[in-house]
């Protein structure tokens, strides 16, 4: 339900007029009336609060079953300047767990500047990078192996392997755009062992000439037995924001 992109943690109006059980175009009227009358009370709101009102929208352009629409991402003065203007009973349901998961990420982004000032996380997190790097590389040549067997989705597996090694290692609640800057010092040591695994994987079974379904398959066993023996951890928490779109202060109309 919540997104962090850097530091800017949002949620989506689609997910919000989902939750909240209202067409899609209710929610956006409902967010272009609230920046259209912001201007309208903006310096008496601020003197209130001494500081710069932080509620923004980014809006964009998607497609869905080939229509156009516009739709926002709201950070969490956003949201909650939105979700009081509704009072149905899914609204107040949600309204809540969005405000949790909100202080969630909050939480897991602190967590994240914590670790970045921890000297030896940073040097684990580098030598992490770099067995991920041969990881990389070494699925970039089965991506070319499993195109010369016929394969018509092989670049799929750059983002099925991470997927695989995540769901097999941690407890992921909540997405964010890379999870390693999330885990802890035995953690990182255990994405780095799966890293190994998975390339040791892949190279014996193009080095034997295997079919790549096969080869995909036996990485993932492997993965998934070096889980179970190893067990499970929680992490706190892709998308990137939506490229080309505009970012907007709730001062600013459309």
């Amino acid at each position: 339900m919540v997104v962090a992109d850097g530091s800017f943690i949002f949620c989506d109006s689609r997910m919000v007029a989902d939750k909240f059980e209202v067409q899609h175009a209710k929610v956006i009227r409902t967010i272009e009336l609230v920046i259209s009358k912001f201007d309208e009370f903006k310096s008496d709101l601020k003197s209130h609060l001494n500081d710069e009102f932080d509620a923004k929208f980014i809006n964009y352009d998607d497609e869905y079953r080939g229509k156009k629409f516009t739709a926002y991402r709201m950070n969490k003065t956003a949201f909650s300047m939105i979700a009081m203007r509704f009072e149905t009973k899914a609204a107040f349901k949600w309204q809540a767990i969005f405000a949790k998961a909100f202080v969630k990420m909050e939480k897991a982004l602190a967590h994240i500047e914590n670790q970045k000032a921890n000297a030896e996380w940073l040097e684990r997190r580098a030598s992490g990078k770099l067995t991920r790097h041969e990881e990389t590389d070494t699925v970039k040549i089965f991506v070319d192996y499993a195109k010369n067997q016929g394969s018509t989705k092989a670049e799929t597996y750059y983002m099925n392997i991470s997927k695989m090694q995540n769901k097999a290692l941690f407890l992921i609640d909540q997405k964010f755009h890379n999870i390693r800057d999330l885990l802890d010092l035995h953690q990182l040591s255990t994405i780095e062992a799966a890293d190994r695994i998975v390339v040791k994987a892949l190279q014996d079974g193009m080095k034997r000439g295997l079919h790549y379904k096969e080869i995909y398959q036996i990485a993932k066993n492997n993965v998934e037995t070096f889980a179970m023996l190893h067990g499970k951890s929680s992490v706190p928490v892709n998308r990137i924001a939506h490229s080309g779109q505009k970012q907007l202060s709730i001062a600013q109309t459309r």
